[in-house]
């Protein structure tokens, strides 16, 4: 199980204005705040979507905590002695991203959540984010602007990839750059403003999808490997722990997709029909554009040479490694084209959340 890190720095007091309050809730490593009252024991569990309905309702960001959260509620909580199974049970049955710790004395002590339980018990895993692509395909959108900048909501498609890295526990990330790549660091630095560390892997020359793994130190953890502009809501947590369950060398992450065949099928033995099917749906799995990879996958990656994941997969196949398949069944959209990137702004959970805490009330 992973413990937040200083979880003192949560803490908030019902004094506190909306704006220190938001500044808290964005430095902090899961976007959540603990409103204790004065003598510690927890209120309330604050996220930003909670303030930001606040500041849309009192129009000010001098407005109270306590007053703007005055009908908020008591926050579903666990005892710190409760099991990793316990925990998860409880996240999943009240359908919470983050679940408070408490002490005999209501004191919050920890917080957890479902993705972060997940996570394989010892060394978390580190990251490694793709973000050197040229976004042809995205024509004009992508001629200034790399496409991991591009906005989904009202914030850079990578934010949510990074995001979702840093609530699986995730601080460890290196990001391989290339086309306009000094626009990325100036977004992310060394990663601190985002509750991580960042590190930079300059290709001189594209290294396709893989290569840039040779760029990293070696390690003896697991790598995640994922594609900056993956518009997904799956959390990395559960892929982390199937990656160790199936014992991979590598873990693809796979979409369902289906193709609806607009004729009448027919299938032959020779030249005598067999079958006809009138406009099937035929079913096939999609790259979704993350994986898993083991330290003896890593170190299969040829050194500063153009080198593609399907490359890797096929060089570990023919040498008898084990390839797992891991199933995404949350939202999921590869952002190519023009089209796509506007379905994003419409259907991408992020953006909604987004959208909607600038709703009327």
């Amino acid at each position: 199980m992973r413990h937040f890190k200083q979880l003192e720095r949560l803490l908030i007091t019902g004094d506190l204005s909306l704006l220190e309050a938001l500044k808290v809730v964005d430095a902090s490593a899961i976007g959540v705040a603990l409103l204790v009252d004065d003598h510690g024991r927890l209120v309330s569990t604050v996220t930003d979507g909670d303030l930001r309905r606040g500041l849309i309702a009192r129009q000010t960001l001098e407005a109270r905590v306590a007053d703007v959260l005055l009908d908020h509620g008591a926050s579903i909580t666990a005892s710190h002695n409760a099991s990793k199974a316990q925990l998860r049970q409880v996240l999943i049955s009240h359908r919470v991203r983050h679940l408070p710790l408490v002490d005999d004395d209501g004191r919050p002590v920890d917080v957890v959540t479902l993705d972060g339980l997940a996570m394989v018990e010892g060394r978390t895993p580190r990251a490694l984010i793709m973000a050197g692509g040229f976004g042809k395909r995205l024509g004009a959108l992508t001629r200034e602007t790399p496409k991991p900048l591009l906005t989904v909501g009202d914030r850079p498609m990578m934010d949510y990839v990074v995001e979702r890295l840093r609530e699986a526990g995730v601080d460890d990330i290196a990001v391989a750059v290339h086309f306009l790549s000094h626009q990325i660091r100036e977004r992310y630095g060394d990663g601190s403003a985002f509750g991580v560390r960042m590190t930079y892997l300059e290709e001189r020359e594209p290294l396709g999808t893989a290569g840039a793994v040779s760029m990293l130190e070696p390690d003896d953890r697991a790598l995640i490997v994922t594609n900056a502009d993956v518009m997904t809501d799956q959390p990395f947590g559960p892929l982390a722990e199937f990656h160790e369950e199936q014992g991979a060398d590598i873990t693809i992450s796979v979409r369902r997709e289906e193709h609806r065949v607009p004729f009448g099928v027919v299938e032959c033995d020779g030249l005598m029909v067999k079958r006809i099917t009138e406009k099937p749906t035929m079913p096939y799995l999609v790259n979704a554009g993350f994986y898993m990879l083991s330290p003896r996958a890593q170190a299969a990656v040829p050194s500063q040479k153009r080198f593609d994941m399907p490359d890797l997969i096929q060089s570990l196949l023919n040498a008898g490694s084990t390839i797992a398949a891991f199933p995404v069944h949350a939202y999921w959209l590869d952002v190519g084209r023009p089209d796509e990137y506007r379905r994003a702004q419409t259907e991408f959970p992020g953006a909604l959340i987004n959208s909607r805490a600038n709703e009327p009330q």
